[in-house]
């Protein structure tokens, strides 16, 4: 990897511009950013063809939230499909209701740039809407595309977030709107045959996804700089998807090394945060249950020799720790 590309760690940035941070792309994106790569990785996925001129790019960043953006979304230049890909690689328990945010996003754009938006109408979409005309518009498709670690069923669906309603798979007098989203595992060793040969480029990037995160692991105890061992990782990595013939086009690129560099980065910051969080929790929960614990022994009169000591046992404590919480809460 080349030596001006900075290492500079992510983590030495403050938490304030760490949220702030927008990537002008995600790596995905990056790979996915014309018409003929966006139609194989959807016959990769589905087995239906569409003729690259057939097909309208949008993007959504933004569009609803600041710092939101969808990977890849497309519609068929005769308005019959419209389709979002995203891609996770931890799992979010929201991809419906995403992505029927992003829907309503892109079919308000797509009404409004099909039905006279100009200089003189500027509500074309609003003026039609309140008319006794149907609007005709794409019928939608929703794919996740996960490269994580976890199991994930095959499809979600909205009514998971309607209180006291589970995954109904029917509309009934009871639902009134349903979303599908089709979960899709495209960790390397989770590609099919028919997947790698119709899109060498999904198959790449998930290859060298995969060899990173393996060489990183196996030089988690033998390296201890962070920096260093992700450079390392990212180089053996890049080697192997030379071997393979994947992404021979992107790899010696500048620009694809140093996006590769800060998603990676990224992502470990997003775990670390995740773990801290999961601690905090912990913490919290201890600190809680201890204050509890305590208060309801010293309600019924028992001495502070017999609380330390069912504290101990209790929270699996030391007697420093156990003092100090008694102190602490009495």
């Amino acid at each position: 990897m080349n030596d001006d590309i900075k290492t500079d760690s992510y983590f030495s940035q403050s938490d304030e511009m760490k949220h702030n941070v927008k990537y002008k792309d995600s790596l995905f994106r990056y790979l996915f950013n014309n018409e003929q790569e966006v139609s194989n990785v959807y016959e990769a996925l589905t087995t239906k063809y569409i003729n690259p001129n057939d097909i309208q790019l949008y993007n959504l960043d933004s569009l609803v939230i600041t710092d939101w953006h969808n990977d890849v979304s497309f519609r068929t230049k005769d308005n019959s499909i419209i389709i979002l890909l995203e891609q996770q690689s931890t799992k979010c328990a929201n991809m419906t209701l995403r992505c029927l945010v992003y829907y309503a996003n892109l079919i308000q754009r797509f009404y409004n740039e099909n039905y006279g938006e100009n200089e003189e109408n500027k509500n074309g979409f609003k003026d039609k809407i309140y008319s006794n005309t149907i609007l005709k518009g794409p019928k939608p498709e929703f794919y996740v595309l996960y490269i994580g670690n976890d199991n994930i069923n095959s499809e979600e669906l909205f009514t998971q977030h309607n209180t006291n309603f589970e995954n109904i798979t029917t509309f009934s007098d009871d639902v009134f709107l349903q979303v599908r989203v089709k979960n899709i595992d495209i960790y390397y060793n989770k590609l099919n045959e028919h997947q790698i040969i119709q899109s060498s480029t999904l198959a790449g990037y998930s290859y060298i996804i995969q060899q990173y995160e393996i060489y990183d692991k196996k030089l988690k105890f033998s390296i201890v700089d962070d920096n260093i061992r992700r450079r390392i990782a990212m180089d053996k990595a890049i080697v192997d998807c030379k071997q393979k013939g994947y992404l021979i086009n992107y790899l010696d690129r500048e620009e694809f090394k140093t996006m590769v560099q800060k998603e990676f980065t990224f992502e470990d910051y997003c775990r670390v945060k995740a773990e801290d969080s999961r601690r905090e929790g912990l913490q919290q929960g201890l600190q809680q249950g201890a204050q509890a614990f305590i208060l309801d022994y010293l309600d019924e009169g028992f001495p502070k020799e017999k609380i330390l000591l069912k504290l101990q046992k209790r929270f699996n404590l030391t007697q420093e720790q156990a003092e100090q919480y008694f102190n602490q809460y009495k």
